[in-house]
């Protein structure tokens, strides 16, 4: 998942986006919500970690929540279980019944946070 999306959905949370300034070598903070984070800065220091993957369980669950919450699951839900039926197809399993569809989305986090992403991203376009 590209940071644009990581991005999105981090908003779509209600959360900060965390834009990183160096402020020397043992504390960074965001410049947009000021949040100080330490961190000891080698090299190889990415100071992007300090956002959501949406690889986590965790992160899909904050998401299907939020979804839910505002009242788009079945929009989602919608969206998702062709998706599903793809899968299945390219991958030689039998499209059965719905348990399946869910099995799916909740064993792989990083994928459902794609999909929904994906989902977000036509959701809004005009």
């Amino acid at each position: 998942m590209n940071d644009t999306r990581r991005r999105m959905l981090t908003e779509y949370l209600g959360e900060c986006w965390h834009e990183i300034t160096d402020k020397g070598p043992y504390q960074s903070t965001c410049s947009k919500c000021g949040m100080t984070f330490g961190a000891i800065h080698t090299s190889d220091w990415d100071p992007a970690g300090f956002n959501r993957t949406f690889t986590t369980a965790q992160d899909m669950v904050d998401l299907v929540k939020r979804i839910e919450r505002v009242g788009d699951l079945g929009n989602f839900t919608s969206f998702s279980y062709p998706k599903w039926g793809e899968y299945c197809a390219a991958h030689g399993y039998p499209k059965n019944k719905y348990g399946g569809h869910i099995a799916w989305l909740i064993t792989d986090p990083a994928r459902t946070c794609e999909l929904i992403a994906e989902w977000m991203e036509g959701e809004h376009e005009t």
